[in-house]
């Protein structure tokens, strides 16, 4: 059982976070409390290159930072049910041979487990995304990807004993080296709708031009109305050319010629 006086930590505001451990123990369970204060963070490189078989987490850690176990000899590790994040490399170069990553995690930082002997991996419902070499260099012959899961990044499964893999459809960011080449990946559950295409806007018809309404034909002149006219047409002529007086007699002359002449048509 590790004394208080074996760890090295830094106080941030109210609560500790672990810098460093210098006991000899090889099955680590990390403090709850340090000077009466809440351990809630391991720090970067905390733990790196020590020679160590086990680690248990409490369920107040949130955070394991970059390197913390880093070349640890580590066989075993058993995370908190509060912890929100993996940092990078984290876990990389031990002998781990199964983690089960709780729901509550939801950053895991990339090459987190390189290095390995992962045969068994239970991740959780709060990672959507499996960054670069995350599980790479392990011995993994099977995955469960989890409905969360939308982004796989390059690298991240290979270097396993895949044969083949199902990757679900909600799978939407798929690396082309997230697996070796010789692993077959294929796709499985429901496969996602595509959207329907936007029906196209009716054409706008052609505006015809309206039909010019036809114009009656104007009636033809009678000889009457042909002569009547002829008269008026004479008279007009003479009219405009002659003085007031000769006017006067030309209207009654105008009056007259009328007169017979509607006269001599009654009489045929």
């Amino acid at each position: 059982m590790s004394n208080e006086s074996d760890w090295r930590y830094e106080f941030d505001e109210e609560n500790i976070r672990i810098t460093g451990y210098e006991g000899d123990d090889l099955d680590i369970i990390i403090p709850k409390e340090l000077e009466e204060m809440f351990v809630v963070e391991i720090g970067d490189s905390a733990f790196a290159k020590k020679n160590i078989n086990s680690v248990t987490f409490h369920d107040r850690i949130y955070r394991i930072g970059y390197k913390a176990f880093k070349g640890c000899q580590l066989q075993k590790v058993t995370f908190g049910s509060e912890l929100v994040s993996i940092g990078e490399a984290a876990f990389m170069d031990n002998k781990l041979t199964e983690i089960v990553i709780p729901n509550s995690v939801t950053t895991i930082g990339q090459q987190a487990f390189e290095e390995n002997k992962l045969t068994s991996v239970t991740i959780g419902y709060g990672i959507t995304k499996i960054e670069q070499q995350t599980f790479m260099d392990n011995q993994l012959s099977l995955i469960n990807i989890p409905g969360n899961i939308t982004t796989i990044e390059n690298k991240a499964f290979a270097v396993n004993k895949f044969a083949s893999v199902s990757i679900p459809y909600h799978v939407t960011a798929l690396a082309d080296d997230a697996f070796d080449e010789n692993v077959k990946v294929e796709r499985c559950g429901v496969k996602p709708q595509e959207p329907a295409k936007p029906e196209q806007p009716n054409q706008p018809q052609k505006q015809t031009q309206p039909e010019q309404p036809i114009q009656p034909e104007q009636p033809a002149k009678t000889p009457k109305q042909k002569v009547s006219s002829t008269i008026k047409k004479e008279a007009g002529s003479m009219f405009r050319q002659s003085s007031q007086s000769a006017k006067r007699e030309i209207q009654y002359g105008i009056q007259k010629m009328i007169t017979n002449f509607i006269k001599g048509l009654f009489r045929k």
